[in-house]
């Protein structure tokens, strides 16, 4: 009995972490509800903000992120530099947390683009307006954001969630 406990704890832990070398195929499109407002204004490039993963995400055939995972987002300096966006590039599974890193190591390119912003305000809402383009950014909490993986990439494991 005590050694089928084990082994049924042992199989859980082995499906819940995900592969040392699990890799995103480029293209793969993903959906994150924004924990934090953005503003920036007088927020700088580097800026991180909370999300959380609105549907489930399957990564081959033994897993997956969950829906309500959470998530870090990072504020850059756009492509084209007339701006900034925001990356993906954290998640966190269980307690331990894991960074985006391109396969072929470039650090200097972002790894996700920002494609789409759905407000989840209220219509009659007098807030100020959605702007997910441009030299400044406003987007409520709340909102939906749609990431695509512009290369692939592999999840790092970069340590534990120590709330102390």
């Amino acid at each position: 009995m005590r050694t089928t406990a084990l082994l049924l704890a042992l199989s859980l832990l082995l499906v819940a972490a995900p592969p040392a070398n699990l890799e995103l195929p480029a293209g793969l499109r993903l959906r994150l509800r924004l924990v934090d407002y953005v503003n920036t204004e007088h927020e700088p490039v580097g800026m991180t903000y909370r999300a959380l993963f609105e549907e489930k995400l399957s990564l081959g055939k033994d897993f997956q992120i969950t829906e309500k995972s959470r998530a870090l987002l990072r504020l850059l300096p756009d492509g084209a530099g007339t701006g900034v966006t925001l990356e993906w590039f954290a998640v966190r599974l269980d307690e331990v947390w894991f960074e985006t890193r391109a396969v072929d190591d470039t650090q200097a390119a972002a790894t996700t683009a920002l494609i789409h912003v759905e407000d989840r305000r209220p219509a009659a809402n007098e807030s100020k307006p959605l702007v997910s383009r441009g030299p400044h950014l406003y987007i409520p909490p709340g909102s939906i954001l749609q990431f695509e993986l512009k290369r692939r990439v592999r999840l790092v494991r970069v340590g534990r969630e120590n709330i102390y």
